[in-house]
């Protein structure tokens, strides 16, 4: 009555009042599944619309700073580190470069040393190889998650992320993404019609 459904009566037996006391504990138990069960679906609800509230902010304001005023390096960054606050992914890099081209020009990044760096290992012709999103494990085992940055008209370029070890990218953190270097891609081809 008091909700705790640990409680258990100890006259069980075979007579009536018994098979009651057997009845009453399996009740009690059953309950107490189906509370546990039902308590970890809301917390597991709770988690996604957490997610989804974050990523719309990310993605909200993300937008907001792409295309409020002309974007620049100093823009780049602070939607790569809101990607990675946000996803909980590693750090990124913004590539301009042409699509199967050899050379590319990192116009923004929060890659550290110790990062699986393509830029480092001069890999532009393997960035942006690429018109799709695709994750790649290096040879020394770190995955990178390309993504083209582009516009209804051309790709511009790629944004690269080093995802930690361990970590495989859900399928809503590449959509958001995707998206998100769609929006890139919108304000890198307009800052380039601009100038």
């Amino acid at each position: 009555g008091q909700g705790d459904l640990t409680v258990r009566t100890e006259h069980t037996g075979d007579d009536e009042l018994g098979r009651l006391g057997d009845a009453f504990n399996q009740m009690a138990g059953e309950l107490a599944k189906l509370y546990q069960n039902l308590e970890q679906r809301v917390e597991q609800k709770t988690a996604e619309l957490t997610r989804s509230n974050r990523s719309l902010e990310l993605l909200y304001h993300s937008i907001a700073k792409l295309h409020g005023s002309p974007p620049g390096r100093e823009t780049y960054q602070e939607v790569l580190r809101d990607i990675e606050t946000v996803l909980g992914v590693g750090h990124g890099i913004v590539c301009l470069g042409v699509p199967g081209g050899h050379s590319g020009q990192a116009i923004a990044t929060t890659m550290r040393s110790g990062d699986a760096n393509p830029c480092l290992k001069a890999e532009c012709a393997w960035c942006h190889g690429t018109e799709t999103p695709r994750v790649s494990i290096r040879d020394d085992g770190r995955q990178l998650l390309t993504l083209p940055l582009s516009d209804a008209e051309r790709q511009y370029g790629v944004l690269i992320i080093d995802v930690p070890s361990g970590c495989h990218p859900e399928a809503w953190q590449v959509q958001l993404l995707e998206a998100l270097s769609r929006h890139i891609g919108v304000a890198i081809g307009a800052e380039q019609r601009i100038e």
